[in-house]
């Protein structure tokens, strides 16, 4: 998530701050987790009761807590509103239940949904982890349940969730803390009494180390953001780092981290993986050891079944998830916006001007989208050229244009309203005002997104017009330069040169390019020489030019070399 409730704290990972958490819950408390929307809260869970954002109890939920201290969260797919809630309760005779429980928003207000057990009395065991993967293209979800049975893949759809596989443990898998699975969804973790687990889904291998004596637990796992690591909570020796893929590869100790032995692991938005101390003082590991948090954060989760010790429990998170709406459609995105391949601005200042086209040529959206969206809706309108502002009135560009299926790569503005004339923008550039918004807003079925940039708009240039002279050293009147070879200008081999300044219209640069003709007929005979572009700003940017001060052969002077004729 992009925050984090830690009662009495709520922590927001985007501006890297503490706030006291601004509604009434219990501490210390068991587990928690809480759900967000667009940065605001939605509700929490607290010891098995939901709450909505202003700390209003909502409803509670069946919950046995002994070790079983993860509560997992994912958007129900499908839905722009509802939320399922996963757990697990142990019951005498080692018997396990994997339960869950919907969370509905209905105009605004918090109310449960459907629930009940997943597996009635199907487990075996007392303990158990739960890991939730991120989603397909379609929004569906992998529900991981680890037991003593083995390993449970389920798949989280529309309407319901679904049993795909069981991949059993030969041994049993005897005290689980906690599952946690890979961001790249590669690897499930969890810890077996003292012995560290991971399993790689695409090749069906376990990867199985074991720390500490027979008597000691493997509290909290987490993988590092990168997939390399699997970082390990022991209860007698601190935290470990596990590059658990390598051959031969053992569980390196964190330096620092002797006193964070009963603590789960959690990957914040931030990248630093959070852990509790055992006198409650969040920390973070990082590559040199672990560390205070400097949000300076007393963790309350230390209450636990009194017949085992305190476990310290932390926002259980969805590894690799790009929060943000954190919807069960995926959120719709503008993942390019350019105009005529170049980058566009939001906003108008001096280190963001508009876009300078011309009226005369394609004027391109560039575009490339992702996500579930139902169509798109392009707005032009005139803008304030010192502030980007809208102006509107009569006489202004205020024109949307919507389209039900996907945007095409590449749309030329000007032909929004006329594919055949393309005349959008022409009754609209009275400079200065002639600055224009173009907004392009992807609807998607919970949200929608939009990108904005700006553009100056220009009536088509006056057409450029050459006035090549040559400089007559014999008489010293400019010669016009022409096509026909009986019109050629004289010139002296010392003193050749050219003039542009005679030119006309909106130029912005020249290129010089030099043939041998042939005296009879005019056909070239030969180039010696081809210039690079030269950018000038009009007219009054145009010069001279010396002939024999141009680099020929790799040497100047070329004309006055009379063995050149």
């Amino acid at each position: 998530m992009d925050r984090w409730v830690l009662y009495p704290n709520e922590i927001d990972f985007d501006s890297g701050t503490v706030s006291e958490a601004n509604f009434i819950a219990a501490s210390p408390y068991k587990v928690e987790n809480a759900v967000y929307s667009n940065g605001e809260m939605l509700f929490y869970v607290q010891d098995g009761a939901v709450y909505d954002s202003g700390g209003n109890f909502v409803f509670s939920f069946g919950y046995d807590y002994t070790m079983l201290k993860e509560i997992a969260v994912a958007p129900l797919p499908g839905s722009c509103d509802t939320w399922c809630l996963f757990w697990l309760e142990a019951y005498p005779l080692t018997t396990l239940e994997f339960h869950f429980q919907e969370v509905k928003v209905v105009d605004g207000a918090i109310v449960p949904g459907s629930g009940g057990l997943i597996n009635e009395g199907e487990l075996f065991g007392s303990t158990g982890g739960i890991a939730v993967s991120k989603p397909d293209d379609n929004g569906e979800r992998m529900i991981y349940l680890v037991h003593y049975q083995g390993i449970w893949k389920y798949r989280l759809q529309s309407n319901g969730l679904f049993l795909e596989e069981m991949i059993p443990s030969l041994e049993g898998f005897e005290w689980i803390a906690e599952a946690d699975l890979s961001p790249n969804g590669d690897f499930l973790a969890w810890g077996d009494d003292n012995r560290v687990c991971v399993y790689n889904l695409a090749l069906e291998q376990f990867y199985i180390h074991s720390l500490g004596t027979s008597l000691s637990f493997i509290f909290g796992l987490e993988f590092s953001a990168d997939n390399e690591y699997l970082y390990i909570c022991h209860s007698e020796k601190g935290l470990f780092r596990w590059k658990f893929n390598q051959t031969d590869s053992a569980p390196e100790p964190v330096e620092g981290s002797k006193n964070f032995v009963n603590t789960q692991l959690e990957l914040g938005k931030d990248g630093y993986i959070y852990a509790v101390r055992k006198d409650g003082i969040l920390g973070i590991i990082g590559d040199s050891g672990v560390a205070i948090s400097p949000l300076d954060v007393t963790v309350g989760s230390s209450l636990a079944d009194p017949n085992w010790d305190q476990l310290f429990a932390l926002p259980d998170q969805i590894d690799g998830e790009v929060y943000g709406s954190f919807l069960g459609i995926p959120t719709p995105a503008i993942e390019k916006f350019y105009i005529n391949g170049v980058t566009v601005w939001e906003v108008i200042d001096e280190m963001h001007p508009p876009l300078l086209v011309y009226n005369c040529t394609p004027i391109l959206l560039n575009d490339s989208v992702s996500g579930a969206y139902s169509g798109y809706t392009i707005h032009v309108y005139q803008t304030d050229p010192s502030s980007g502002q809208q102006i509107t009135g009569p006489g202004f560009l205020d024109a949307s244009f919507h389209f039900a299926d996907t945007p095409p790569p590449s749309i030329d503005i000007r032909c929004l309203n006329d594919s055949i004339n393309c005349d959008l923008f022409d009754n609209y550039i009275n400079p200065p005002y002639n600055t224009f918004a173009v907004a392009l807003l992807l609807e998607g079925r919970c949200e929608s997104v939009e990108r904005i940039g700006h553009i100056e708009v220009q009536d088509a240039p006056a057409a450029a017009d050459i006035g090549l002279e040559i400089n007559d050293t014999q008489t010293g009147i400019p010669c016009p330069a022409a096509h026909d070879i009986a019109q050629a200008c004289n010139s002296g081999i010392y003193s050749a040169s050219i003039n542009l300044a005679n030119s006309n219209g909106d130029i912005t640069f020249y290129q010089l390019a030099i043939d041998e003709v042939s005296c009879e007929n005019g056909s070239t005979i030969n180039n010696i020489f081809t210039g690079n572009p030269v950018s000038v700003n009009g007219v009054a940017g145009l010069t001279a030019i010396a002939l024999n001060a141009l680099q020929i052969n790799g040497t100047t002077g070329y004309f006055a070399d009379p063995s050149w004729v």
